[in-house]
């Protein structure tokens, strides 16, 4: 068994459930000759012809069986369609013949490679660049999806190592130029291929014809034995590949003096093949692809094929005319008859150890864990090949992110994905080029910039682009990724940074998490380019988020289902118009979902863009870092009060509050006062406290239309100063009471402590450095109002639809910006502050806090109270009452919004949990999301997908 490396333990517990054929190597023969005896001598030359087909998909099966029995071959060759019209066709074809046909079909990377519907397995250029265990892979699951089919015959993998040149757009079909790296990943990948029985032919993919004396000459004597370029298919066929191509083979044999192809030479077959390197397979020829070569009629070109020793003869010009020839050689000579004889015997062997003999009859279905695997596999092969080959400046991986503008250039061939994948770390600006004369739309860039290049194989030929290029990397930080061939990228060899992706479709969503260090770069280039000194550099993993199915960090996809049913519940039952979900675990984005709209006017879907009023997470994502700052800092002390950094309190009745106390919530201040009500009368705002123009008195936004005045905030302050707390005995200690208040006070000890307003330290301090753009107060001063979810339509204070504002009235006195609500993001933003919470600390290559800080404050504090230092936690002592789900480990820690929104971690299982919602629109009092417990059911089912995991690993 081949070591998977990177691979997680479920592909062998899955993969393992096909079984081997077993009963192959004992009846093989036995059946073969015992359905040979039967055959007359003319069915034997027909079980030599493979017939193309494909299902006719406007009237399926119309006339197919009568075409296909008129020819009566041993096999047939699929040249398209879906799986499943496939599946039905070759069921009612195997039905019809009393000797099974042999199916063949190109699936280097897959039966997607020929069928429509069916997801690519990972392209052969991309194996080249990671390793023999993930060829092996892609072996084996091509052979569960063959069989899906029907499908026995594999023609691929392609076995040569001449790569053809930069122009060319075939290059992703080669594993190397190297004929030892082709040998080794083209062996891993036929030994997992042929593990059930399939078979597997080696070959040579169609290239451009070019005339014999350009292309390679040698003996069978030098083909045997030193030939390097040939190393590749003579290994593969001393190991037991299944066939060999010999159509489009780069090699002509001098044969009589004579340079002869080797698809017309019997030395190559029966010298060569069968003596030299003793091999028992089957050889293969392409009759259209031989015409061109020989310049025969139809009918000879197929009986030159035979004599040249060719087992399986694909796509024949004319079936009958061929039978006719080929038969009179037999009956003249004997040599001949044995040979036909012992070609239908290996034809007939391997039907049997394919399993074709059994008819069995198939769906054309994938099953749910193949498509997991495809998925897994993807992943893997995709993260693990992309290659940095220059990285002159260390710019990889890309770590500052606040001080620096980013930049990309689209010169086309990528998807949208590689602009959305690079928008989760950081905002790029986007300038489309397609020629040089565009260069000129590309703004200015300042030397600390980092500026994208995103090509591919379609733009190389713009005229001028090298210069402009080497222009353009003086001035800034830029980075080259290429995905094509990479014969094209010695293009930019004089540039700093180059990246090689090789194929964008597999691998141009991971390429951002390479350059963001959420991944680390292990690709080497599998084929020689001339400028580059390396094959491929390491990069560091910085531990940024990264994404990933749910396999590949050992949870369960199929349990993950059930979030989908529980948030359309939530939609349908009016519980809030929309929400969005994000798990993360073990660093990796396992559920990224959007579900319903904005508002029930159902106008704007939500999206990953969207953007949520967090309400009370503001307490633990905003208010809570800054206390951990200071405190991580040595500027403060839990145990000493509140009064003693702040002089105003000395005179109050909190004079003897302990920070301690007031982030656990056991200061004896009231949960909620609303001071709002101070500055209305009779329903109506005062003029003192609010204006309905923007100006230096007036300048914070409460609502649109609506600004309070200058001074609001120290009256406020004032209020909270004066305001009553709860009674108590003499000589006891405040009972645990949720409030707003203290955070208020926790917000006035940090700005008073680092000289600057909570938003903007936060912004400076923890935000931006994060690439968390969204994430912060007063979000209508940077996004639109369209990513904004709106909140309630308040006809009590501000009589208007909220939207961008935030929806606590006692914050938005304050300006927008409050110790205990004010904050907005999305929802992978506040997952990647979840994650530097879940690392106590550290994100992106750099630490924030100590984590013996995060320890202290995530720990609970009081047997009588759920709490930890500000943070909220499960209670396990009541679980009908825990904000958690109730499979959630003790040392989970978290928060809860008012608005409909949660984040939780879990360090025990390594996880991150986020919920927003909008469940407060338009009507604050629907309280149908926390009656159906939405946000809670859904943190159980992350924990029931670890738990299905962990029953199945093996």
């Amino acid at each position: 068994m081949l070591r998977l490396g990177i691979f997680p333990g479920l592909i062998f517990s899955l993969l393992l459930t096909c079984s081997v054929t077993g009963h192959a190597q004992l009846n093989a023969s036995q059946w073969a000759d015992s359905v040979l005896r039967r055959m007359s001598a003319e069915e034997k030359v027909r079980q030599m012809f493979i017939l193309p087909i494909a299902p006719d998909q406007v009237n399926p099966n119309s006339g197919l069986i009568d075409k296909v029995q008129s020819v009566r071959p041993g096999g047939l060759l699929l040249t398209g369609g879906g799986p499943v019209s496939t599946a039905r066709m070759l069921n009612r074809l195997q039905k019809s013949t009393p000797v099974p046909y042999l199916v063949a079909l190109q699936a280097e990377w897959g039966i997607g490679q020929t069928l429509d519907s069916i997801s690519d397995l990972p392209v052969p250029i991309l194996l080249g660049a990671t390793s023999d265990s993930l060829a092996w892979v892609t072996g084996r699951l091509t052979a569960r999806q063959m069989k899906s089919i029907g499908a026995h015959v594999n023609l691929g993998p392609n076995a040569d190592s001449d790569v053809p040149g930069a122009s060319s757009s075939v290059g992703y079909r080669y594993f190397s130029d190297d004929p030892e790296l082709v040998t080794q990943r083209t062996s891993a990948y036929v030994k997992g291929l042929q593990q059930d029985g399939l078979m597997a032919v080696v070959r040579h993919i169609p290239g451009k014809e070019e005339p014999l004396e350009k292309i390679y000459t040698a003996t069978a004597q030098t083909l045997a034995g030193d030939s390097l370029s040939f190393l590749p298919f003579g290994q593969l066929l001393k190991n037991g590949a299944g066939g060999i191509n010999t159509a489009y083979l780069h090699y002509v044999l001098w044969q009589r003096n004579k340079a002869t192809s080797v698809s017309q030479s019997s030395e190559f077959v029966s010298e060569l093949l069968r003596k030299k390197l003793n091999y028992q397979g089957l050889v293969l020829t392409e009759i259209p692809f031989l015409q061109n070569f020989s310049s025969k009629r139809k009918g000879e070109v197929e009986k030159l094929a035979f004599q040249t020793g060719h087992d399986l003869l694909i796509a024949p010009l004319n079936a009958d005319a061929a039978v006719r020839k080929i038969l009179r050689l037999v009956r003249k000579n004997s040599i001949y008859a044995k040979q036909l004889d012992a070609s239908v015997r290996r034809i007939l062997e391997a039907k049997f150890r394919s399993g074709a003999y059994l008819k069995t009859a198939v769906d054309g279905h994938l099953n749910r864990e193949t498509g997991i695997l495809t998925n897994l596999l993807n992943q893997s092969v995709g993260t693990a090949s992309i290659t940095v080959l220059k990285n002159d400046q260390n710019l990889l991986p890309i770590r500052n992110l606040d001080s620096r503008q980013f930049h990309l250039i689209d010169m086309g061939g990528y998807s949208d994905e590689l602009n959305q994948s690079l928008n989760r770390f950081i905002s790029f600006r986007t300038t489309k080029i397609t020629s040089i004369q565009d260069t000129v739309r590309f703004k200015s860039v300042s030397p600390q910039d980092v500026t994208l290049l995103a090509i591919t194989d379609q733009s190389f030929t713009i005229q001028g682009l090298s210069e402009w290029l080497k222009k353009l990397s003086k001035k800034c930080n830029l980075v080259v990724l290429h995905s094509g061939n990479p014969a094209v990228v010695s293009s930019y060899a004089n540039l700093p940074t180059v990246v090689e992706g090789y194929y964008p479709s597999q691998t141009e969503r991971f390429l951002p998490q390479l350059l963001f260090g959420a991944l680390p770069a292990s690709g080497k280039i599998p084929f020689r380019i001339n400028g580059f000194l390396s094959d491929g550099l390491a990069t560091e993993f910085i531990e940024r988020l990264s994404t990933g199915i749910p396999e590949s960090v050992e949870m369960s996809s199929f349990e993950l289902e059930e979030i989908d049913a529980i948030a359309e519940e939530a939609i349908n039952s009016g519980a809030t118009p929309g929400c969005r979900v994000v798990i993360a675990r073990k660093g990796k984005i396992i559920v990224n979902r959007s579900y319903g709209w904005h508002s029930y006017e159902k106008k704007s879907p939500v999206t990953e863009e969207s953007i949520y009023d967090l309400a009370s997470v503001t307490k633990v994502a905003a208010t809570l870092q800054a206390t951990m700052h200071l405190y991580d800092k040595g500027l403060i002390d839990l145990q000493k009060k509140a009064s003693h950094y702040l002089p105003e309190l000395r005179t109050s009745n909190k004079k003897d509050f302990s920070l301690k106390d007031i982030l656990t919530h056991q200061s004896g201040l009231w949960p909620y006062l609303p001071f709002w009500t101070r500055t209305m009368k009779d329903g109506q705002l005062l003029p003192e406290f609010y204006a309905s123009t923007k100006s230096p008195d007036y300048p914070y936004d409460v609502s649109e239309g609506v600004y309070a005045s200058r001074g609001i905030r120290d009256s406020l302050w004032n209020w909270i100063i004066d305001a009553r707390v709860i009674e108590k005995k003499d000589r006891t200690p405040f009972d645990y009471r949720y409030s707003d208040m203290g955070f208020y006070i926790l917000q006035h000890l940090a700005e008073t402590i680092t000289g600057e307003p909570l938003e903007k330290f936060l912004d400076e301090f923890l935000y931006r450095p994060l690439g968390a753009q969204t994430l912060g107060f007063l979000p209508l001063n940077k996004f639109s109002s369209r990513r904004i979810a709106p909140t309630e339509d308040d006809r009590g204070f501000r009589k208007s639809l909220l939207t961008g504002y935030v929806h606590d009235q006692g914050a938005a006195m304050h300006g927008g910006v409050a110790g205990h609500a004010g904050l907005f993001s999305n929802a992978t933003d506040l997952a990647k502050l979840g994650q530097l919470w879940l690392r106590k600390g550290y994100y992106g290559g750099q630490s924030y806090f100590k984590p013996e800080t995060f320890d202290l404050f995530t720990s609970r504090q009081f047997t009588n109270s759920r709490r930890g230092l500000g943070w909220d936690k499960p209670w396990p002592e009541d679980s009908a009452t825990s904000p958690t789900g109730s499979l959630a480990s003790p040392k989970t820690f978290g928060h809860t919004g008012f608005t409909g929104t949660c984040i939780w971690v879990d360090p025990d299982y390594d996880l991150v949990y986020v919920f927003l919602s909008n469940r407060v629109h338009p009507d604050m009092t629907n309280s149908k999301l926390l009656n159906a417990n939405i946000r809670t059911r859904i943190h159980d089912v992350a924990y029931k997908s670890i738990h299905a995991f962990q029953a199945i690993k093996p």
